[in-house]
This record gives structure tokens, C-alpha cells and sequence, in this order.
């Protein structure tokens, strides 16, 4: 998983004691972190005392100094582990017109649901400018990527879905969703648990293509013998698919007993 090991070098890098006063200079100012009771609080020079976030005191928490929306300035998260593997992230973004900490805030509630729902793990993309959010849920790693909207929120580019199918058949269970700011579904795909698009490979040497995931809905279209797909749903043993042709992009179902055929 290449945003845990982001994280980890981050972590290592980055990570101060929680149980000890903490000092930085961000932006030309001084800047002390102080933790009492489980709470941390931000003392800047000729600024009143701030109380950031208080945590489970029973679990580890760490500080990182990191550039979380990518303006130059360092910028503050607490963390707080929660279990083994998941680390919750509470970021505070340095405002250099006032020199101020503010809590980082999402877009309004239009959002869609995130897999994840608070920032873990967080890794910070400088490719193209998104903040990864990634958590374990049984075996399973879930990610969502946000990116800011011009007031300096983030919102929800890609979220993952794990499906159960009622399938006797080797299933595509995990989905990557795409959105624009508005909230709007722009794609979705299956992926591996890596994270990568999968592109399936019909077996059989003739599948006939379907208009809805009904037997009745067949079409006179069909694919061949190793024909690339991307899938885009499940239902059971239907599976809807986008199919790069000539005349451009298909959008079908197709039968997985009938795709997976061998003669």
C-alpha cells in the first residue's frame, strides 16, 4: 500500500512527542504546542492561548508539521491511533494574512459519503494536489481523495465501496467512485485492493451483450474471445461493462455464466 508507507515516512519524519511541550517557528513565528489533560493547545507569540482538539488520551497521539493544502506554509495536524492500524488526522491550516490556525473544513453537505468519513492516515499527493485518506475495516483498505474548492475546503474527489454479491462466481466486490465539486457521480470503476483499475478479459469465445441486466433485454451485439472490458457494476451474476470500440465508448451488460464459458 503506497500510502501507507507515505505516511510512515512521514510519521518518522515529522512525529513529535505528545507528552512534552513542542516548539516551531512557522512563518517567521514562534509556535508552542502544549498537551494538558488530553487536550492540545497553541501558544503563538503575542496571541491568545488555543485550544486545538483533545483526544483519547488513552490511545497514542503524535503532532505532525506538514504542508496540508499546499500554499508554502507548514500547517499542524494531531493524531490521534485509533486501534492498530487506522490513525485519525485533525489538521489545522496556517492562514498567513493573520497568522492564524484554522481547523480544516469540508465543503458543505452536498458531499457525498466518504469510505472513510474523518481524514486517517492522511497522505499528502503533490502530483496532483489531493490529500489521501485511507482506513482498514476488517481486511479490507478503504480510500478516499479530497481536493480543495476555492474557499480552502476540501471536497471528495474519489471514494471506494466494497459489494457483496449473491454470486457463486469470482466477483468484482470493490468500486472507485469519481465526483465533481457539486457532488455529482462522474464514473465508476472496479479496482483491485491496490487501488488499480481492473480490465477483464472475456473467456469464452462469444458473449452476446444485454441493454439491462435481464435475459429479455438481449442485444444482437456481442464481444469475443480475450475482448478487454472495464467493469462498472455487479448484480449477481450480471456485471455492466464499458467497452472501448471503434465507434468509441459500449456501455453494456454481459452474463458472467455466459462470459466465463469455456468450449
Amino acid at each position: 500500500m503506497k500510502y501507507l508507507i507515505i505516511i510512515t515516512a512521514l510519521l518518522l519524519c515529522f512525529s513529535v512527542s505528545a507528552t512534552t511541550n513542542s516548539f516551531y517557528v512557522i512563518d517567521r513565528v514562534k509556535v508552542e504546542i502544549q498537551k494538558e489533560n488530553g487536550c492540545y493547545y497553541l501558544v503563538a507569540t503575542e496571541k491568545d492561548k488555543q485550544q486545538l482538539k483533545c483526544v483519547d488520551d488513552d490511545q497514542q497521539s503524535d503532532i505532525v508539521i506538514q504542508d496540508f493544502n499546499f500554499d508554502g506554509y507548514q500547517d499542524i495536524a494531531i493524531i490521534n491511533s485509533l486501534g492498530m492500524v487506522n490513525n485519525v488526522f485533525y489538521v489545522f491550516l496556517y492562514e498567513h494574512v493573520n497568522s492564524a490556525f484554522k481547523e480544516l473544513k469540508f465543503s458543505d453537505s452536498k458531499m457525498p459519503a466518504s469510505a472513510c468519513g474523518d481524514l486517517y492516515n492522511l497522505a499528502v499527493r503533490l502530483d496532483d494536489l489531493s490529500l489521501v485518506s485511507s482506513c482498514r475495516s476488517g481486511p479490507v483498505w478503504y480510500y478516499d481523495t479530497y481536493r480543495y474548492n476555492a474557499q480552502g475546503e476540501l471536497w471528495l474527489y474519489k471514494t471506494t465501496e466494497y459489494q457483496n454479491q449473491s454470486s457463486e462466481i469470482d466477483t468484482f466486490p470493490l468500486y472507485e467512485h469519481t465526483f465533481n465539486q457539486k457532488g455529482e457521480k462522474l464514473d465508476t470503476v472496479a479496482i483491485d485492493f491496490d487501488g488499480k483499475k481492473i480490465i477483464w478479459s472475456v473467456i469464452s469465445k462469444k458473449v452476446f451483450l444485454y441493454s439491462s441486466p435481464e435475459e429479455t433485454s438481449k442485444t444482437k451485439a456481442y464481444l469475443i474471445h480475450n475482448d478487454k472490458v472495464e467493469i462498472l457494476q455487479q448484480k449477481d451474476d450480471w456485471i455492466k461493462i464499458r467497452f472501448v470500440s471503434r465507434k468509441g465508448p459500449l456501455i453494456r451488460w454481459i452474463y458472467l455464466p455466459e462470459a466465463i464459458a469455456k468450449s
